[in-house]
């Protein structure tokens, strides 16, 4: 009885063993991770599609300016595209880092308002 346990116990441990080896693993794909920020814009570029814009950073507890660009994925609220924004205008910014760059996603940008006299 205790051999036909044995040779019950190497068959299935052979045949698992098989098994899992031709298991094959899938690649899954990474979702980028999106941040949020937001801050006052301090300079466009338009040439390399960079928006530098002044946040605080609760970190180093000061006030930084970071580079953001923006890509064909950019999605724009407020404004149309980049040629609209300019420095002193007020951004919330999605953004994912892509290639050691903040390439944002979604940018809502709210112009500052001026006083007629």
């Amino acid at each position: 009885m205790i051999r036909y346990f044995v040779v019950l116990v190497f068959i299935f441990g052979v045949l698992n063993i098989s098994y899992s080896q031709e298991i094959e693993p899938k690649e899954v794909a990474v979702e980028e991770e999106a941040k949020l920020s937001y801050g006052v814009v301090k300079s466009v570029d338009k040439e390399e599609s960079k928006i530098v814009i002044g946040e605080y950073d609760y970190d180093k507890d000061d006030y930084v300016e970071v580079s953001y660009y923006v890509d064909s994925e950019t999605n724009f609220i407020g404004v149309s595209s980049i040629d609209e924004i300019s420095k002193d205008d007020t951004v919330d910014i999605e953004y994912v880092e892509r290639d050691g760059r903040r390439v944002i996603k979604n940018i809502n940008v709210a112009k500052e308002i001026t006083e007629e006299k």
